[in-house]
């Protein structure tokens, strides 16, 4: 390995390790204090792997994720339900991706943009699911925190267009990776993206509540494909 070669490997291993753990290793007395060696087992028996705009990651029961820069969009809906997917999150940098082990739910994710992840798979996956300690804690408490988050988010689907369109917009704003545009936050997505996500297939009702939420100043779309998102300031 040449010297140039032997400081990208490193470069690229320093940023996985500094990954960000994700909330509940933090506060979980089994898994706080272990994020680092998640890390390191998961870059000796997985792999970098990149996923482009619109790809989309079906997990199975031997795969693992761990996102490592980008925005990876979260739908899911029952496994016998004929529904439009239901947006549940959008995740970042250090958010675990793992096929659900303890309930029905069946979850789909979306690269939003290019997506780096570490991935541990297959053979690589037994080996990393012995090597680390507690592995059932984290990977229960990785999904109670997705099914919380998708419980909130058909809950919120009793409320009107005008609402959930707002709620997934500030979502993908708040996400870590989204750039500032002046007072406000500039976001990729078009207003077909945003209507899917919030289930609404009348356009003539998503385009009502676009012109309420642009008239207030709260989601201002330039172009067909970005949107400035503006919280609600008190005057």
């Amino acid at each position: 390995m040449t010297h140039s070669n032997h400081n990208s490997l490193a470069s690229k291993q320093a940023q996985v390790l500094d990954t960000p753990a994700p909330a509940y290793f933090t506060t979980s007395p089994l898994l706080e204090g272990s994020w680092a060696n998640w890390l390191i087992k998961a870059l000796t028996h997985g792999q970098a792997i990149q996923v482009s705009h619109g790809g989309v990651l079906l997990p199975t029961a031997t795969d693992l994720y761990i996102v490592i820069r980008g925005c990876v969009v979260v739908t899911g809906v029952e496994n016998n339900d004929s529904s439009m997917p239901l947006f549940v999150t959008a995740m970042k940098r250090g958010d675990l991706i793992v096929r659900p082990r303890y309930s029905p739910m069946n979850f789909s994710y979306t690269a939003k943009g290019d997506v780096q992840l570490l991935h541990v798979h297959g053979r690589g996956y037994r080996e990393f699911f012995d090597d680390v300690e507690n592995i059932e804690a984290g990977l229960m408490a990785t999904e109670l925190t997705l099914l919380a988050r998708h419980g909130a988010a058909a809950h919120a689907l009793v409320q009107d267009e005008k609402v959930r369109l707002l709620q997934i917009a500030q979502t993908l704003a708040e996400h870590p990776e989204s750039a500032r545009a002046g007072d406000g936050v500039m976001v990729a997505g078009s207003k077909e993206e945003l209507l899917g996500y919030a289930g609404i297939s009348n356009r003539r009702i998503g385009a009502r509540a676009f012109k309420v939420l642009e008239e207030e100043g709260r989601v201002i779309f330039e172009g067909y494909k970005k949107f400035i998102f503006r919280r609600m300031t008190c005057s």
